[in-house]
C-alpha cells in the first residue's frame, strides 16, 4: 500500500500512473488481440460484429463501472484519514451492492440481447454474430466486475503493481486462448467471446486470492450493510454511474449512425476506435493517478497538495498528447492495417476508412488529456456531480452534431471525429473555470465520518 499524503507529488503522481498506465495496455491489448484475430482470420463482418456488441456491452456495464469509480474514491479518502475500521466496512458495503447490481444486469442482458441488437440497427448480415458474442460476454459479466472492483480497491490503497501483474498472467491467457479457440477449434465470435470471458474469471481469483493473503484492509470478514457508508457510497458512485450510462448511450447512437454506412464503414471504424483506445491510455492513467492522488488529500485535508496533484498532472498529459498525436499522424495507416487483411477485396477500403477517422481526431488529444485531469481531479476531491455534467454535455453534443454533419451536410465517417474535439474543447473550457473559481472545495465525504466506531448505529449484519 502506499500514501499518497507525504513526499514528491510528482515523484507519486508518475510512479503511480507507470504500473497503471501498463495495466490499461494490458487491458486494451486484450480488445486488440481479438480484433486482430477476429478481423484477419474471420473477416472483416466478424470484425464489424464485434465493434457493434461493444457498444451495447459497455452501456450494459456503464452501472457498475461507475459504481466501482465511486467506491475506489471513498475507499481512497478513508484510507487518506486513516479510518481503518470504516474502510474495512466500506468495501462489504460495496461488494454487497455492486455484485447484487450486477447479476440482476447480467441476466437480463443475455435474455433482452436481440432487442437491444435491434434498437442499435446492427446489419442483418452481422446480427447474428454480435447477438451470440454479446450473451457469452454479459454471461460472464460477475468475472469481469469482481475484478475491477478489488483492482480498484487495491489501486485506492496506492497499489497499481498487483493489478499489473494480475493482467499481465491474464492477456497472455488471453491470447492463447483466442488463437487456440479460433485457429484450432474454430469457434468463431464465440471462441473470442469464451477467452475473454475465462481469462476475467481467471484475474478475478487471482486478484481476490492476493487481497486475503496481503491485504487484510480489503478482506471480507462479515458481511456487513453499513447503511451511512452506503449513503457516502451512492452519493460518489450514482453521478458516476449516470455519466457512464449517458457517455455508453451516446455511443450507441454514434454506433447506429455508423451501422446506417454499412458493415465495411463499421470495420474501419472498429479497427480506428481500437488505436484511438491505445492511444489515450497514458492520459487515462495520468487521470486515475490525479484522482487516487486528490481523494487521499481531501481525506486528509490538505486541499493545496491535491491542487498541486492537478497542475502536475496538465504539464504531464500535455507532453504525452503531442507525442502520441504526432505518432497516430504519421503511422495512422499502418497501424489500422494492423487489423485487416490487406489482401483481402475490401482490405484497402476498410483501412482508408479507419484511418480518416484518425486523421481528424489525432490533431486534438492534448484538449482530451486536460478534460481528464479535470475529471479525475474532481471525482478525487468529491466533485462527481460536475464530471457527470461535463461529460454528458460533451457526449450529447457529440451525437448531436455527429447526426447534423450526416444528414445535413452530407459528410461521412469524419463526422464522427470532428464532433468529438468540439465537446471536449467546450467542456474544458468551464472545467478549468470551476478548477480556478475553486467550486468544488469542501465536498470530501469523509468528514461526515469523523465518528467514533461505537456512535455509528444504523449498522445491518449477516455472515
Amino acid at each position: 500500500m502506499k500514501d499518497l499524503t507525504q513526499g514528491s507529488a510528482t515523484k507519486h503522481i508518475i510512479t503511480f500512473s507507470v504500473p497503471l498506465l501498463l495495466g490499461l495496455i494490458l487491458q486494451q491489448l486484450y480488445g486488440i488481440v481479438d480484433s486482430i484475430i477476429v478481423g484477419r482470420y474471420l473477416g472483416g463482418q466478424a470484425l464489424a460484429a464485434v465493434a457493434s456488441a461493444g457498444s451495447v456491452m459497455h452501456f450494459l456495464i456503464a452501472v457498475t463501472v461507475g459504481f466501482t469509480s465511486g467506491g475506489s474514491v471513498l475507499i481512497s479518502q478513508l484510507f487518506g484519514a486513516k479510518q481503518e475500521k470504516m474502510l474495512e466496512r466500506a468495501v462489504s458495503t460495496i461488494v454487497c451492492t455492486v455484485l447484487s447490481v450486477c447479476l440482476v444486469i447480467s441476466a437480463l442482458s443475455v435474455i433482452a440481447m436481440p432487442l437491444f441488437m435491434r434498437a442499435l440497427g446492427v446489419p442483418y448480415d452481422i446480427f447474428d454474430n454480435a447477438v451470440l458474442y454479446m450473451r457469452i460476454i454479459m454471461g460472464g459479466m460477475f468475472f469481469t466486475v469482481t475484478y475491477n472492483l478489488f483492482a480498484a480497491f487495491l489501486r485506492a490503497l496506492g497499489d497499481t503493481k498487483r493489478p499489473l501483474y494480475i493482467l499481465m498472467f491474464s492477456t497472455v491467457l488471453n491470447i492463447g486462448l483466442s488463437l487456440f479457440f479460433v485457429l484450432v477449434l474454430g469457434m468463431g465470435v464465440a471462441g473470442v467471446a469464451l477467452t475473454t470471458v475465462i481469462s476475467q474469471a481467471a484475474s478475478a481469483v487471482i486478484c481476490y486470492a492476493y487481497i486475503l493473503r496481503s491485504v487484510a484492509l480489503l478482506r471480507i470478514k462479515k458481511f456487513y450493510f453499513d447503511r451511512l457508508l452506503f449513503r457516502a457510497f451512492i452519493r460518489y458512485s450514482i453521478p458516476a454511474a449516470i455519466q457512464y450510462s449517458m457517455t455508453s448511450f451516446a455511443n450507441m447512437t454514434i454506433m447506429r449512425l455508423v451501422n446506417s454506412f454499412g458493415s465495411m464503414v463499421v470495420a474501419g471504424y472498429a479497427a480506428a476506435l481500437r488505436i484511438d483506445a491505445f492511444a489515450l491510455v497514458t492520459m487515462d492513467s495520468l487521470s486515475i493517478a490525479v484522482s487516487t492522488f486528490a481523494a487521499q488529500n481531501i481525506g486528509a485535508d490538505q486541499e493545496k497538495r491535491a491542487r498541486q496533484g492537478a497542475y502536475n498532472g496538465f504539464v504531464m498529459t500535455s507532453i504525452v498528447a503531442i507525442i502520441v498525436s504526432g505518432t497516430i499522424l504519421l503511422f495512422r495507416h499502418s497501424f489500422v492495417s494492423i487489423f485487416i487483411d490487406t489482401a483481402s477485396p475490401d482490405g484497402a477500403q476498410i483501412i482508408s476508412i479507419g484511418a480518416q477517422y484518425l486523421s481528424v481526431l489525432a490533431w486534438f488529444y492534448i484538449i482530451y488529456g486536460w478534460f481528464f485531469i479535470l475529471n479525475g481531479f474532481f471525482r478525487g476531491v468529491g466533485n462527481p456531480e460536475i464530471v457527470l455534467i461535463l461529460t454528458v454535455i460533451s457526449m450529447t453534443m457529440r451525437s448531436v452534431i455527429a447526426h447534423l454533419l450526416v444528414h445535413y451536410q452530407g459528410f461521412g465517417i469524419e463526422a464522427v471525429a470532428m464532433s468529438i474535439p468540439i465537446g471536449w474543447g467546450l467542456c474544458s473550457a468551464y472545467g478549468v473555470y470551476h478548477f480556478i473559481s475553486r467550486k468544488w472545495a469542501g465536498k470530501s465525504a469523509v468528514k461526515k465520518f469523523q465518528l467514533p466506531l461505537e456512535d455509528i448505529g444504523d449498522i445491518q449484519e449477516s455472515t
